[in-house]
């Protein structure tokens, strides 16, 4: 069996970073095209420096291309599917992987937070898959990958937003398995626990907080982006031929264990509610 995206071309949304950063790379390890849709080029631009020096064997500049967009934009989603064609003539795999939150109480919580991290969280999603499945219908088939949360079904004190946002990625994946499987387009959804990202780093190294995760996680530790991109490129390979409408938690054991207990610590300092 050869590399498992060989000859295929993907879109990775939010690649630049984090865990879209370790798919982007398993991708190019394995034979894809791929295509990078994010706001944040300058970290792009030094992830796409490392491809290079860790992939010798892989013509990273001919394989590799980015497209700045703003997940909250639809024509933004649109023109990026179209500049992915236009380059590498068809969309086979597709990751959304984009997210960022604000926190605030449900009575207590500023509105432009929720709907900040709604936007992204849940509408960048659906526009993502929007126009994949508009594309994938013209090729005749493809897989998505979205990258939901275990606080779907853990939910957090003072992060009603994401979580609600992160449980509806899976309702937004359940439902285009009902729409789109005749049109042979696979759709699942990879839940993360807690992971060594930007987006967490300040929340792991809090003196507490960071605690908490160690002791509450069976496996007392933070999952490493690779470790989801691994399960991410697994579901959207055709190894899972039979596999859609799944939800995969990759989390330690976390969501057998339930969330820790910071409230507390939450409550006293608000520089923690941005992630």
């Amino acid at each position: 069996m050869g590399p498992r995206y060989e000859n295929k071309n993907a879109v990775v949304v939010g690649g630049a970073g984090g865990i879209g950063s370790q798919i982007v790379l398993g991708l190019l390890k394995e034979g894809a095209r791929v295509a990078v849709g994010d706001r944040d080029q300058e970290t792009f631009d030094k992830v796409k420096a490392d491809y290079t020096e860790l992939l010798p064997e892989v013509d990273v500049s001919a394989n590799l291309i980015f497209f700045a967009m703003d997940v909250t934009k639809e024509e933004d989603h649109e023109a990026f599917i179209k500049y992915a064609v236009e380059n590498f003539g068809s969309v086979n795999v597709a990751f959304n992987v984009a997210g960022s939150s604000k926190c605030g109480t449900i009575d207590e919580g500023k509105v432009e937070d929720w709907d900040y991290t709604m936007d992204i969280c849940l509408k960048g999603v659906y526009f993502s898959m929007r126009h994949e499945i508009r594309q994938m219908r013209k090729n005749g088939g493809g897989n998505i990958l979205n990258i939901s949360s275990v606080n779907a079904w853990a939910p957090m004190w003072g992060d009603a937003a994401y979580s609600s946002a992160k449980n509806a990625v899976i309702t937004v994946t359940q439902t285009a398995v009902v729409e789109s499987t005749k049109h042979n387009i696979r759709c699942n959804a990879v839940l993360p626990g807690i992971t060594n990202t930007k987006m967490t780093r300040d929340w792991l190294e809090h003196p507490d907080i960071g605690k908490a995760f160690r002791e509450r996680v069976p496996m007392h530790r933070p999952a490493e982006p690779g470790e989801i991109a691994a399960a991410a490129l697994f579901l959207n390979s055709d190894e899972a031929s039979y596999i859609t409408g799944t939800t995969l938690n990759v989390d330690g054991g976390w969501s057998a264990a339930g969330y820790p207990d910071f409230i507390e610590v939450l409550e006293n300092d608000h520089s923690l509610w941005e992630l």
